[in-house]
């Protein structure tokens, strides 16, 4: 009987140390993770402090279809420089795609386009987003159709490159209009980044 005893008295005690064993194991894995999350937060403050310019301006991708023109489907282009918020001029508006048939070639950059000149220029940026716009461009004596007008007199938004012709017009305004903010390359690299860290830590936890 005293052997029996002694037998279970040893199983208990193995039980005993493997379970302590086990929690340990879990406890180091969990702190483990723990500065694992700790170390990725760091890091992408980090880099949200340091690749985050001071002087960093919104970029916003635009796009109107045609309604009455002379070619249909869609023209998308891409405005740079403006202010974060309130109202302001875009330094440069790029075209990025046109249907067949408007003349030129894509991307085309309006403000450096021979001959053409920028008679208005003003959008406003409320809370991330353009509430309001009214750009035109056109040639120097108006003998040829404006090259890009968004908005312009409330009601004209127009692309086109070949005289006698309306292009791809759209006379809905700036409801006709459709502008979506473009993320910085910087934001995009962060939220992969943070993405792979909580999947890494989510790797972790399972192998628990």
């Amino acid at each position: 009987m005293r052997k029996e005893n002694g037998t279970m008295q040893n199983v208990d005690a193995t039980s005993t140390r493997q379970s302590h064993s086990r929690l340990l194991r879990v406890r180091r894995r969990s702190a483990s993770t723990m500065r694992l999350l700790a170390f990725a937060a760091t890091v992408v403050l980090g880099c949200a402090v340091a690749q985050r310019p001071a002087h960093a301006t919104p970029v916003f991708d635009f796009s109107f279809s045609n309604t009455v023109g002379d070619i249909a489907g869609t023209v998308t282009g891409t405005i740079y420089g403006l202010a974060a918020s309130g109202t302001s001029s875009a330094t440069d508006i790029v075209v990025t795609s046109a249907p067949t048939g408007v003349g030129g070639t894509v991307p085309a950059d309006i403000f450096t386009l021979p001959g053409f000149t920028i008679e208005t220029n003003s959008f406003t940026v409320t809370d991330g987003e353009i509430t309001a716009a009214q750009f035109r461009s056109n040639d120097g004596d108006g003998s040829v159709a404006p090259q890009l007008n968004l908005n312009f007199e409330g009601e004209i938004n127009q692309y086109n490159r070949i005289s006698g012709q309306f292009g791809v017009l759209n006379e809905n305004g700036f409801s006709g209009l459709i502008f979506t903010a473009v993320p910085e390359p910087s934001s995009l690299a962060l939220l992969g980044f943070g993405v792979a860290a909580l999947g890494l830590v989510g790797w972790r936890r399972r192998r628990i």
